[in-house]
């Protein structure tokens, strides 16, 4: 029988350094996911006022030349049982038709008003709202592109097929408080999107947040770091949708944005990078830069002056209890703003700035997915919130 000096021998020889390799496997994720990390809270939160009846908001975006933003909505009741972005796929509790909806916030007089939706065709049921993004055309007009996920016909057959998800357009126009259904982007290449970048009234990139829309997969994804999914742009100006693959191998792209130019942006939610493309004549993107933030990411979005937000998780695991179907617990937030470096850094190869410019415990708004500057304003959505907030940044 081996010593208890042999015993300790081999147990160190043999396992310790599995263990050690495991421990490295894993310590970034870790970090990523926020474990140990200590909290910056009470960044820009002291000054922050609620926008009524915008609950559970996932997304948001801002008219610049009309102080105008378009939120879109939703209600916590009905995230418990349908939120195909999180996996929870409980069709059978879903209503007949979506209550979801689009609200028209005005920066200048603080009011709020539900759009009212015309042209929707009824077997849509309404929509069934994710990400989202605007287009601002000539004289006035918007187009809106929101990502919906209706349940399928067989509602109790959701958690086997997934969503028949699609990206609805609407048109409206500055003042209006009306958005007329215009097109709905239906495609195999749209299997399971997120986000939306719009380039023209008709033309759209769009992030597929996972290979598959149903599949043991999706798990696997997020553990071994698979780079199994895409982006894909999308254009109907013929009258017909036509799909192609923009770049694909890449890792959980949530949240796209344009910038100036063939500039685009992706954020990712399991690697905490912000991912800077340029668009190609063909549609496809080429990867130019990286600014790694460090924290999962939701939206991105890109302000007039140039710079960057992106929504993050500081604790990884609040939110994934704060989004569990029956949870009330909060999560704590943050809002990033990246920008070119000015300081004299530069000289010495940092090309980027990435500030924390919100942070909270979720007290004021937690499960934040998105944060869009206007001005010195950051309208804050989140996908179960009470409500959407305007915070005063210093």
């Amino acid at each position: 029988m081996p010593t208890l000096y042999e015993r300790v021998r081999n147990f160190l020889l043999y396992f310790l350094p599995v263990g050690v390799v495991v421990i490295s496997l894993l310590q970034p994720k870790l970090e990523l996911w926020g474990i140990g990390r200590t909290l910056s809270l009470g960044v820009n939160n002291a000054s922050c006022v609620a926008i009524p009846d915008t609950e559970a908001c996932e997304d948001a975006w801002v008219h610049e030349d009309s102080g105008a933003a378009y939120l879109a909505c939703s209600s916590i009741a009905d995230k418990q049982h349908w939120l195909p972005g999180a996996y929870v796929l409980d069709g059978a509790h879903t209503p007949a038709v979506s209550t979801d909806r689009i609200v028209h916030y005005d920066f200048s007089t603080k009011k709020s008003t539900t759009l009212t939706l015309t042209n929707l065709p009824s077997s849509s049921n309404g929509i069934w709202v994710h990400g989202m993004t605007g287009y601002a055309g000539e004289e006035g007009k918007i187009t809106l592109f929101l990502v919906s996920h209706p349940p399928p016909v067989e509602r109790e057959k959701a958690g086997q097929v997934g969503a028949d998800s699609v990206v609805e357009v609407f048109e409206t126009r500055v003042g209006s408080r009306e958005a007329r259904w215009v097109y709905t982007v239906e495609s195999e290449l749209v299997r399971t999107p997120n986000a939306v970048a719009a380039v023209s009234e008709t033309g759209v990139y769009v992030t597929n947040d996972h290979a598959d829309k149903i599949s043991f997969t999706r798990y696997t994804e997020t553990i071994y770091a698979t780079k199994s999914t895409d982006i894909v742009y999308c254009d109907f100006k013929s009258g017909t949708t036509e799909c192609n693959v923009a770049v694909d191998g890449i890792y959980y792209p949530n949240g796209i944005a344009k910038g100036r130019g063939n500039t685009f942006y992706s954020a990712g939610s399991l690697d905490g990078h912000i991912k800077i493309w340029e668009s190609q004549a063909d549609n496809t993107l080429v990867l130019i830069d990286d600014v790694d933030i460090k924290r999962p990411l939701d939206n991105v979005k890109f302000a007039a002056d140039g710079s960057v937000y992106a929504a993050a998780f500081p604790k990884a695991l609040a939110l994934l209890n704060a989004i569990t179907p029956g949870s009330t617990s909060l999560s704590p937030v943050e809002v990033w703003r990246v920008r070119d470096e000015t300081s004299q850094d530069q000289y010495f190869g940092k090309k980027y700035d990435a500030e924390l410019v919100f942070a909270d415990d979720g007290n004021v708004i937690s499960t934040v997915t998105t944060g869009v500057a206007y001005g010195n304003q950051l309208l804050l959505t989140g996908v179960k919130a009470k409500n959407a907030v305007v915070c005063s940044m210093q």
